[in-house]
């Protein structure tokens, strides 16, 4: 298919700083606050609690430091990093996925981390519980039977994600409990992201033998499916907050399911942009795409590619982000160790 830029594309020059797009799409960039300047690790994933109140990343491990590097949490209102009480520095880790509790338990951050036993060399995974309103660690998990990429049901009554030691396929666990649920077995190769519906009745999972699935998540069985015909990993899925569109990016590929008609439609990356980029992150409503470019990044229209707006100047590439959840503002991960907010102004 054919995508084009909307009217007014991108200029090639530009000094440092924001741009606002064209007369058309009105939207601006504006660099608002900086978190973790200080780090020298990559920051390898980011999160925000659903009510934006909590902001969560991992870095990559630093030379010589170990197998997994440390997880860092701050109040986003005051900008005030959070220690959990009784540890020793780090106190947090996770190098397998981390997720927020919904409200009114969003102060609840689950960390998965998995490392090597270095007498029996086998593999060992945990998963934590921290409450950040007390900074205690509330719960720990030993062979928790799931390991990363988890999802939090709106509702708060399941988390869902890959089975530890078969990612294949997915098991559903009771929150309060932490007891299995369910499992969905439908996929043939690594399942690597999941989402849940807005009514959390529905699991979205994206794996690499190519399937996007919908699962019920009282049963397991597929409500839904569709084959994405790539060459690419899967790198980004959202589920949009209305629950009829599900926005993915499989390397350079972009795909756009509607759960309402079943149709799918995308482009390919390299078709419709004017420079390269490399896609970062996926705003809630599934509509807007940000992607690292050479200088900083830029925001475009998920659904034509069109170009809306940019930031350059930056020093250090961005590695991962995350919107809050009213898509007005967005948090981005650097090379660096650094977390730079943005405000999104439309």
């Amino acid at each position: 298919m054919e995508a084009k830029y909307l009217d007014g594309d991108m200029p090639k020059e530009d000094p440092p700083g924001y741009y606002d797009g064209d007369a058309k799409t009105k939207m601006r960039i504006v660099k608002r606050q900086q978190y973790l300047a200080q780090s020298s690790s990559e920051v390898t994933s980011l999160v925000l609690s659903p009510g934006d109140a909590y902001l969560a990343v991992s870095l990559a491990p630093r030379l010589g430091k170990g197998t997994f590097g440390e997880t860092k949490a701050w109040h986003v209102a005051t900008a005030k990093e959070l220690t959990m009480k009784g540890f020793a520095t780090p106190s947090m880790w996770s190098n397998r996925g981390m997720v927020f509790a919904p409200p009114p338990d969003d102060g609840a951050l689950l960390c998965a981390y998995s490392w090597t036993d270095m007498e029996s060399t086998e593999c060992q995974s945990r998963l934590d519980i921290f409450d950040l309103t007390t900074r205690r660690r509330r719960s720990t998990f030993n062979k928790p039977t799931m390991s990363g990429v988890m999802a939090y049901s709106p509702n708060g009554a399941m988390v869902a994600g890959p089975k530890d030691g078969d990612p294949t396929k997915v098991v559903m666990m009771g929150a309060a409990a932490w007891s299995i649920k369910g499992v969905i077995p439908s996929h043939m190769a690594q399942v690597t992201h999941v989402a849940f519906t807005s009514d959390s009745d529905g699991i979205v999972t994206m794996a690499k033998d190519g399937w996007l699935r919908l699962s019920s998540a009282a049963t397991g069985k597929t409500a839904g499916k569709v084959r994405i015909h790539t060459r690419y990993d899967p790198s980004l899925l959202t589920v949009a907050a209305d629950a009829t569109s599900v926005s993915t990016v499989w390397g350079r590929d972009v795909r756009i399911w509607s759960l309402e008609t079943g149709e799918v439609h995308g482009y390919d990356l390299d078709d419709v942009r004017e420079s390269e980029g490399w896609p970062i992150c996926i705003s809630p409503d599934g509509r807007l795409l940000v992607c690292r470019t050479e200088s900083g990044f830029d925001i475009s229209d998920i659904s034509t590619g069109g170009f809306l707006a940019e930031m350059r100047g930056e020093s250090s590439f961005y590695t991962c982000g995350s919107f809050t959840s009213d898509g007005c503002g967005l948090f981005l991960g650097k090379w660096s160790g650094a977390v730079d907010l943005f405000n999104v102004i439309t």
